[in-house]
């Protein structure tokens, strides 16, 4: 039995942090949202489960055996011997931002039929995103594990984690990250997926078109400042730990879900149970599990464990 379960791509991340006689050198790390979230949620003491799809090569053996270090269960992780495992190099455009280029291929071949539902029964909760929607046939399984814990009362955790190149256009993107919206208990969005999905540019407005949708909690990401939550008939602003020094904001947000769904999950109460006060204490926690992760460099390896989040909310009293 796992407390989550977390379906969508796996794939691995190739960071530059260097040159040497002008090439560029890269450093290899285990990613994707998904699978980000699954091994934050274990490193903090949850259960957690990913099912996904690989290709039969070093590169999937390779993130196969991190999620497995990391005590995430992987017997519903798949591997196609005619696909190559997935890739995103990441670097920096001339606003020094981060910017992906993806060399997709096993992620987008997950199918209906390698998704069972006997893991989604005996789990509590199920998180996934609008990347591994991308393809008929991995849309198609992403879609049959939410609609079926919809189907049987599973807590559903949403972070649609918009990447506008790996889409044929902005008005699909919005269309297809929009449409799964009433099927969530949670949402989490940036402020930028806020304005696409809600189709306005006002937060306020943003937030209660979202909630009128059907969601219990959205929270809204805003970088160094925190974040917003909603729910309960309430919004609130939290803060969040900004004395950290940052090195890598890559996975931060991927470690706010999991640290919020492992608070969410280990309060021993349904959301309707769940107090708003509690929840700002949830994100709180979220918001120091990102501040912690962003003091390392890559994603998995990155995730904080209880101790490291302890430690960063103490640091700051």
């Amino acid at each position: 039995m796992a407390d989550l379960y977390t379906i969508g791509e796996i794939l691995a991340d190739f960071s530059p942090i260097g040159e040497e006689d002008g090439n560029r050198i890269y450093m290899r790390s285990a990613g994707g949202s998904p699978a980000n979230v699954a091994v934050q949620a274990a490193k903090l003491g949850l259960s957690s489960a990913f099912v996904g799809k690989v290709g039969a090569d070093e590169v999937g053996d390779y993130l196969k055996s991190t999620l497995d270090r990391y005590n995430v269960d992987i017997k519903g992780v798949a591997t196609d011997r005619h696909a190559a495992t997935s890739l995103a190099f990441i670097w920096r455009g001339e606003d020094n931002s981060r910017q992906y280029t993806f060399y997709r291929d096993a992620d987008l071949k997950l199918s209906a039929e390698d998704v069972r539902t006997y893991p989604i029964d005996v789990s509590r909760a199920l998180y996934f995103g609008s990347v591994s929607m991308i393809s008929e046939q991995s849309r198609a399984a992403t879609l049959k594990a939410v609609n079926y814990a919809k189907e049987k009362g599973k807590l559903i955790c949403y972070d649609p984690n918009w990447r506008p190149f790996i889409w044929n256009s902005q008005e699909e993107a919005v269309k297809t990250m929009s449409e799964v919206i009433p099927l969530c208990d949670v949402v989490k969005l940036s402020e930028k997926e806020l304005e696409l999905i809600a189709d306005c540019g006002g937060l306020i407005q943003g937030v209660a078109r979202i909630l009128a949708r059907g969601v219990g909690i959205l929270i809204v990401t805003q970088g160094p400042k925190g974040c917003v939550i909603a729910g309960k008939g309430e919004i609130k602003q939290v803060g969040t730990y900004t004395h950290v020094e940052t090195i890598d904001t890559m996975g931060t947000g991927d470690s706010f879900c999991g640290g919020f769904l492992y608070k969410l999950l280990s309060c021993g109460k349904p959301i309707s149970e769940i107090t708003f006060q509690e929840l700002i204490r949830f994100a709180d926690f979220a918001n120091a599990c990102a501040s912690a992760c962003s003091t390392k460099h890559g994603s998995m390896n990155a995730m904080p464990t209880l101790d490291e989040v302890a430690a960063v909310i103490s640091s700051a009293e």
